[in-house]
């Protein structure tokens, strides 16, 4: 009796262990979107360049630093399982005349199959001053991006070299609870060959639309909403569509730090077999779940 009792105790201290640890997980996970739901999703982590407005004070210099975890809905002995752990690093620099430019890199810790850890490309951001269309309520920002190829697996395996784009982007303050932001991106990726290593045709040129949308019930505590559309050509001019939702909800523990835990599902527009719609908010073959804490100094 006395070693099933302590069989018994020892699988609830396990149970409590495994919850505990899942709790955790879920909030590296919000703070981590946090950081990037309302940036360029150029890079391969939910993590970007804020289009609304940022928790950074105004400085010259800032460096957003996060934590993030990521999984998708399959079960750990899946094969189609995927989780990482990515840490963020995004410093800015705002110069005398208005103009910022933000630098980031991923550095990120796969945990399925070869548990692969690398760097992603970097993304370098550059934003023109706002201009107000409309005083205090609609404004006109002008943003130009650059991705420098320091994967070194998307180096070798898609040879890819880098991009540039332009990304007008509308802010409108529709209260002062609720922003809305619509960006448009232009895109030129630029590869060594037409061709991935796998046969797959790779993309040339892209153009994407993103609303964000932002509800602060508090000035720390926020829901945040997210959709793009993506309709891309490869060098051939063979057309590809696809579709991103994201749901997230952040809250400011400590001032210029936050914790964030959010979903987002994303894939082609196209069905299986090239017909009938893919597009849907949620999907638990490839919806994911994120979370993290960010600080920023």
């Amino acid at each position: 009796m006395k070693e099933l009792k302590l069989r018994i105790a020892r699988g609830q201290k396990k149970k409590n262990y495994e919850t505990a640890k899942v709790v955790f997980l879920i909030m590296l996970t919000v703070v981590a979107q946090k950081v990037g739901a309302l940036q360029s999703s150029d890079s391969v982590s939910t993590l970007t360049v804020p289009e609304l407005q940022s928790s950074a004070e105004s400085k010259t210099i800032n460096v957003v630093l996060a934590v993030e975890y990521s999984s998708n809905l399959h079960k750990k002995q899946d094969p189609d399982r995927t989780d990482s752990a990515t840490v963020i690093v995004n410093p800015s620099y705002m110069f005398q005349n208005g103009v910022s430019v933000d630098i980031r890199s991923d550095f990120i810790k796969e945990f399925q199959d070869a548990e692969r850890a690398y760097v992603s490309d970097t993304v370098v951001v550059t934003s023109l001053p706002s201009y107000e269309l409309i005083p205090n309520k609609l404004k006109y920002v002008q943003v130009f991006g650059v991705v420098l190829p320091t994967d070194d697996d998307r180096y070798a395996e898609e040879s890819f070299r880098g991009s540039v784009s332009v990304r007008p982007r509308l802010i409108w303050d529709v209260s002062k609870k609720l922003k809305i932001a619509n960006t448009f991106y232009l895109n030129r990726n630029i590869h060594k060959y037409e061709r991935e290593s796998s046969g797959e045709e790779n993309i040339q040129y892209s153009v994407r639309n993103r609303v964000a949308i932002d509800y602060y019930f508090t000035e720390k505590l926020a829901v945040s909403l997210l959709n793009e559309y993506t309709h891309a050509w490869t060098y051939k001019s063979n057309g590809r569509e696809s579709f991103r939702f994201s749901q997230e909800v952040s809250w400011e523990i400590l001032k210029q730090t936050s914790l964030y835990m959010g979903h987002h599902n994303q894939g082609s527009i196209r069905g299986p077999g090239n017909s009938g719609t893919n597009v849907s908010a949620f999907d638990k073959k490839s919806s994911e779940i994120y979370g993290g804490i960010s600080r920023v100094f």
